[in-house]
């Protein structure tokens, strides 16, 4: 690397391993370094925004993301991220929307599907988050998660051994998955 003038690729680089070591100011720094040069570099305008999300500012991480889409309209992970935010932000229907536009473009995109499952789960919709959740046990079928937000959402229907048998699943996948295993039990004093 030429230490003078490093190439955007090499300090992109650099950006990202401050990033992985939390050095988040100094990923910033050469993030910006990045976009001065060129406003529409996905990479620095997506680090940028993880980097704002970590911080806590939310607004900030949906510019840019919403900067980075333009840029590159078909990135899938962009588009998570963006629910993510706009479900942070409180922006239900658009978190939802961004969601789904994850999932137009791979539909066997796993986050998508568990996000837009959590985000019907809060809404009390337990049959949409039912069919989201089983969606993403279809896509990755040892998603000891899925098991464990289905057992949430059978609980709140008062379907008990569905709800049992759901944390246990969980538990089969990840022994050591406290949540599950307490309400495994509190579902089995339940029933």
């Amino acid at each position: 690397m030429n230490k003078r003038n490093p190439t955007l690729r090499e300090t992109f680089n650099l950006a990202h391993e401050h990033y992985k070591k939390r050095e988040y100011e100094s990923a910033i720094s050469f993030c910006n370094k990045i976009l001065n040069v060129d406003p529409s570099h996905f990479d620095a305008n997506f680090l940028l925004s993880s980097i704002s999300a970590i911080m806590g500012d939310f607004e900030k991480s949906k510019i840019f993301l919403t900067k980075a889409i333009e840029i590159n309209p078909d990135n899938v992970n962009a588009y998570n991220n963006l629910g993510n935010i706009e479900m942070q932000l409180k922006n239900y229907e658009k978190a939802k929307n961004a969601y789904e536009k994850a999932i137009s473009i791979m539909p066997k995109h796993l986050n998508a599907h568990s996000n837009l499952g959590i985000l019907y789960f809060n809404s009390k919709n337990y049959i949409e988050a039912i069919k989201y959740f089983e969606k993403a046990i279809e896509i990755k079928p040892n998603y000891g998660t899925g098991y464990y937000n289905l057992g949430n959402i059978y609980v709140e229907l008062k379907k008990y051994q569905k709800a049992i048998s759901s944390y246990q699943k969980a538990l089969e996948i990840n022994p050591n998955n406290t949540s599950a295993l307490n309400n495994l039990g509190l579902t089995f004093r339940a029933s």
